[in-house]
Formats: C-alpha cells, sequence, structure tokens
C-alpha cells in the first residue's frame, strides 16, 4: 500500500516537473516581436481588416462614398489571401496596361512562394509588405519586357557579360563585406539597389534627364527602408541598406524567383521544395537584366558604370550554382567559408530580424526558427559541394575565402583573389580600400549597437553542430 502510494505520488512529481520543464521551455523560445511602438499601434489598428478582409472593403467603400465620390477606385484589398491572378491584374493596371509577362517560369515560384505566404501567420504589417513585394516584382518584370523590345533599345543583346564575378556563400559567411569591397574597384561595377530593384527609367528625356530619372527611383527607396527601419531599426545590425549601396542579386532575380526578405524565412524550411527546380531561365533572364544596365550605360555614356566588370552577390546562389554557370559560362564564383557554429547562429538572428517585421502579431518561435536555419545551412552547403566536387564540374572557375581571413586581413585576400582572377591590383584601388576600412573602422567604435546572437537562444548545440559538419570544416576551413 504505501509501496503504491509512493509510487503514485513520484509519478504525479514527474509528470508535473515535465510540464513545468515543458512551459518554461515554451517560454523561453517562444518570443514576442521586437518592433517599435509605432509598429505595435499599426497592427493593432489593422488587425481588424487582417482579421476580417471583407472589413476592409466595407470601411473603404463606406468612407468613399461619405466623401462624396461617385464611383469606387480599383483599390486592391491587401488584406486577403494572396492569388497570383489578382497579383497579375493588378501589376498590369499599376503599369498602364502593359501585359506582357514574357515566360511563363516565374508563375510555378510565384505560385508556391504564394501558398506559403497564405498558410503563415503574417501580421498586418507583413500582409501589406509581402503583397507589395510581390505586385512590384511582376511590375518590374512587366517594365523590363517592355524596355527590353523598345526600339530604343535595339542593340541590347549585343551586349556581352563578360567574366563576372560572384560572391556566395552560407547567409552571414561575409559576402555582403567581400561584395562590397570587390565593388570599391574603378574598374568594377557593382548594381546598386535602385537600379536592382527597377532597372526602367521613369523620366527619358529633359534637361539632366538621367539625375532627375536616378534621384526619383533612389526617392522610392529610401522612402521603402526608412518604413523598414520604422518598424524593426535593429535590422540595420545584420545589413547594411541603402539606395546606393550595391546589393543582392535575388532584389533582381525576384521578378522570376520571389526569395527576398519578405519570403526567405518561410523558404528556407523546405528549401528542395523551392529550389531545387530548374533554374536555367531564372540566370538566363538575370543576364538579360544586366545586359540591359549595362546598354543603358554606355546609350548614355555614363563613364562610372560604362566598360566595368560585374562584380556580383547572393549567398543563395549556392544552391543554384549549376545554372548559374548556364547563364553565365564564364563567371568565376567566390565561396566564403564561416564556421557553421558562427554562421548559424548569426543566420537565425538575422532571420529572426524578418519575423519580427512580418509575423509581428504572434509570437516566434525561436527553437523552431533555429532547426530551420540548421537544416537549410546543412542543405546548401552539401548541395554546391556536390555539384564543385564532380570532376565533370572541374572547369567552372572558383575561389575560395575564410572568413576569419577576410576580417582579419580584408586588403591581403582582394589581393590574392586578383591574383587567381587574373586582375590587376592597383595602387589606386588598394588607396580606396585602406581610405574605406578606416572609415569603416572609425563607424564601428562610435556605434553603440552590433549583431549579437548565441546558439543557445535558438536551441541548437554546438558540439552536435561541429560533429555534423565535420566533413565541411575539414574540407575548406582546415
Amino acid at each position: 500500500m504505501v509501496e503504491a502510494i509512493l509510487i503514485t505520488f513520484l509519478i504525479i512529481i514527474s509528470s508535473v516537473w515535465i510540464l513545468f520543464k515543458r512551459r518554461r521551455n515554451q517560454s523561453r523560445y517562444s518570443v514576442p516581436p521586437r518592433i517599435t511602438l509605432k509598429g505595435k499601434i499599426s497592427n493593432t489598428l489593422l488587425s481588424p481588416f487582417s482579421r476580417y478582409p471583407r472589413v476592409f472593403d466595407l470601411v473603404f467603400n463606406t468612407s468613399w462614398f461619405i466623401f462624396g465620390h461617385a464611383t469606387l477606385p480599383d483599390k486592391p484589398n491587401i488584406f486577403k489571401s494572396l492569388e497570383l491572378d489578382d497579383l497579375q491584374n493588378q501589376a498590369v493596371r499599376a503599369c498602364g496596361g502593359i501585359d506582357d509577362f514574357g515566360d511563363d517560369w516565374y508563375e510555378r515560384a510565384f505560385r508556391r512562394v504564394i501558398e506559403r505566404v497564405n498558410s503563415a501567420s503574417y501580421s498586418p504589417i507583413g500582409k501589406a509588405a509581402v503583397h507589395n513585394f510581390l505586385t512590384r516584382r511582376l511590375m518590374t518584370r512587366l517594365r523590363f519586357n517592355k524596355e527590353l523590345s523598345l526600339e530604343s533599345n535595339r542593340g541590347w543583346d549585343r551586349i556581352r557579360v563578360r567574366r563576372p564575378v560572384f560572391v556566395m556563400g552560407l547567409p552571414r559567411t561575409g559576402t555582403t563585406y567581400l561584395h562590397r569591397l570587390l565593388s570599391l574597384d574603378p574598374a568594377c561595377r557593382a548594381p546598386l539597389t535602385w537600379e536592382l530593384y527597377d532597372p526602367t527609367p521613369r523620366i527619358r528625356a529633359g534637361d539632366n534627364f538621367l539625375s532627375k530619372d536616378e534621384r526619383l527611383r533612389v526617392e522610392y527607396i529610401d522612402r521603402a527602408t526608412r518604413a523598414l527601419l520604422a518598424v524593426t531599426p535593429h535590422l540595420l545590425d545584420c545589413h547594411e541598406m541603402g539606395a546606393n549601396l550595391p546589393e543582392e542579386c535575388m532584389l533582381a532575380m525576384g521578378m522570376d524567383l520571389p526569395v527576398l526578405f519578405s519570403t526567405f524565412h518561410l523558404l528556407i524550411a523546405k528549401p528542395y521544395d523551392h529550389f531545387e527546380w530548374d533554374g536555367t531561365v531564372v540566370y538566363q533572364n538575370y543576364a538579360k537584366f544586366l545586359q540591359l544596365l549595362q546598354f543603358q550605360a554606355e546609350t548614355n555614356k555614363i563613364s562610372s558604370k560604362s566598360n566595368k566588370r560585374w562584380v556580383l552577390k547572393a549567398p543563395i546562389h549556392l544552391g543554384l550554382i549549376k545554372y548559374l554557370y548556364k547563364g553565365f559560362p564564364d563567371a568565376h564564383i567566390v565561396w566564403t567559408h564561416r564556421d557553421p557554429r558562427e554562421a548559424v547562429a548569426s543566420l537565425a538572428s538575422f532571420l529572426r530580424s524578418s519575423l519580427d517585421f512580418h509575423e509581428g502579431s504572434s509570437s516566434i518561435h525561436l527553437d523552431e526558427l533555429g532547426t530551420d536555419a540548421y537544416h537549410f545551412s546543412q542543405w546548401i552547403l552539401q548541395k554546391a559541394d556536390t555539384f564543385l566536387s564532380d570532376p565533370d564540374n572541374s572547369s567552372c572557375n572558383r575561389s575560395h575565402v575564410q572568413y576569419r581571413k577576410l576580417v582579419d586581413d580584408p586588403i591581403n585576400v582582394v589581393r590574392l583573389l586578383y591574383n587567381e582572377f587574373g586582375y590587376d591590383f592597383t595602387s589606386e584601388y588598394e588607396c580606396i580600400l585602406k581610405t574605406h576600412l578606416k572609415v569603416e573602422h572609425e563607424k564601428r567604435e562610435k556605434s553603440c549597437h552590433g549583431h549579437k546572437y548565441t546558439l543557445d537562444e535558438y536551441d541548437l548545440d554546438e558540439e552536435i553542430i561541429a560533429k555534423d559538419m565535420t566533413w565541411y570544416t575539414d574540407k575548406y576551413l582546415l
């Protein structure tokens, strides 16, 4: 009898302890989004429309008639579940009736992304942002195809993108840092944010039309950046942003493969669902994109952008190298490497910032985020290694850069890369690098912020990662 009571008591205590531990873990890894008061107020005010999209239509239509308007404007409901057909129609109307989307490869990618977005718990701000992102990518696609067909652009296809350099690597391994160092060479050109977002001029004639057009498009990017930082200012701790800064290829490639800030955190959970397709068309279209930018610079006699070597960058290229070489057969890739224990934690932290902005009305599960970041890292590293280790791909030009060496001695790393590229590392370029690094060092010294993260925050185990990734560290980091 006593024994039975003791056993029962122990079972109860054990059950209570398990529940307590589980709840403690849930509270530890389930955290509220880090957004500003402005973001919280906006999400709260927009919440009824987000939960009940028809309420948005009712309120908008009623207010429109109250203020004396006879007909309703063609205003999309950004809180409804997304449909590609609706987004396409909205893009056509926004572009004044232009309706040639070109090849239809993009539709499969957009539909898959839309499916994931509709099943996610986006906040009201997040819904507005992802709606804008997808619509704008479709608008860029329309304008881009129209631009290629213009009589004034005849000859763009005779432009050659020769020996472009692609910087790639697991996110958070120094790809942005290296890319911006390489972009400082006067002999090189890296596409800027405002150029990648949309290559189509808005102003084509008149006094100083080139500078006016650039200013107009830069101002749009600046407004969008301010809106983003007004909700999640800590994003700047992870990634420096600006209309006139070199940026990732995915901004342009998004018109085919919509994988960027608004959607990337969703897609890494099952990367094989999104990045195992034949991406040849994506890189062929990106080659045309760069041809158009180069054609515009040469036609308008912009000496700072004409006859330059392209320096490009996106971490996601690592999972698509096979198709990159189909679009750019003479490309030289630079693969950056970092201790996976550091890189995975940093990636998880960056993705958390995306979740802060887009899914900011609910809790963020850091343990799930950590698992997704880790599995994605394993997948993309293995995929790149498999391709480059194949003897059939031995002719593909490639270089490797270790993150620690890049941080410790960036100029020497760049000099060694130039030796591999066969480029001239000029004294002018070296002087530019030294000045840039000095300025950046002074900025960091004055900054009170920084990108801080640990594996433990995301329920990741350092020893497990070290063991699982031994093949990678032994091959690329020793």
